[in-house]
């Protein structure tokens, strides 16, 4: 981290053993000058290459959580996936016992919390459209919207980018990044004090131009 309590942060969501668009990300977080580098976790399990991207985040000094799929990585279970991580170097498996479910962390704007999908829970699902029962039935979440010294959750797992408020004392914004994975791999660059988020779509072959989200009142 380049400040204390950063301001100027890139989110990165799951990663997926994409190293190729991790290292244009992290190229081009570090040419706008972010404080930090926040990741969801979701390291392993995908086409690229985990020991390059583990040491990707290693080098840019990320703020990284464990999610599911390392969970898994790390377990022995569900080996039979798609694009299965089938084994990481040494030096790549104990980082990925070394992390930890969440992160709470200082910023310049609040406390954040950085976690793989709602709080501890890393199979949970929060979207934008996410209301109703379905919202009723993520259940951590009541908790970190009541929590007066919360002011930002940075979370993943589903894929899908997402910035969303909830109502609350003084309310709680939550960045999901999306996946460096697919058709549409994306993060965020997040200015936490001037309430201005860019999604910035990311490919083999780089970054593309940044687009502006609206932040949520």
């Amino acid at each position: 981290m380049r400040r204390a309590f950063p301001q100027r942060i890139a989110c990165v969501g799951d990663v997926h053993a994409e190293d190729r668009r991790l290292a244009a990300a992290l190229a081009e977080a570090a040419a706008r000058r972010v404080d930090a580098v926040l990741c969801v976790g979701d390291l392993v399990d995908g086409v690229g290459d985990v020991d390059r991207a583990i040491a990707a985040l290693r080098g840019a000094g990320a703020a990284t959580v464990r999610g599911n799929h390392d969970r898994w990585f790390l377990a022995g279970t569900n080996r039979d996936l798609r694009d299965a991580t089938g084994a990481a170097s040494p030096e790549s498996r104990a980082y990925l016992e070394g992390l930890p479910a969440t992160l709470r962390l200082r910023t310049a704007a609040g406390e954040l919390l950085l976690c793989h999908g709602v709080g501890d829970d890393d199979m949970a699902e929060l979207r934008a459209d996410t209301d109703g029962y379905a919202l009723a039935c993520v259940d951590r979440l009541p908790a970190l919207i009541a929590d007066p010294a919360l002011a930002f959750m940075v979370g993943g797992h589903t894929h899908a980018p997402m910035l969303r408020r909830f109502a609350g004392a003084p309310g709680l914004v939550v960045f999901n990044p999306g996946t460096l994975r697919g058709d549409a791999a994306c993060f965020f660059i997040v200015d936490l004090v001037a309430a201005q988020a860019s999604m910035i779509p990311v490919d083999d072959r780089g970054c593309g131009p940044a687009r502006a989200l609206t932040w949520p009142r």
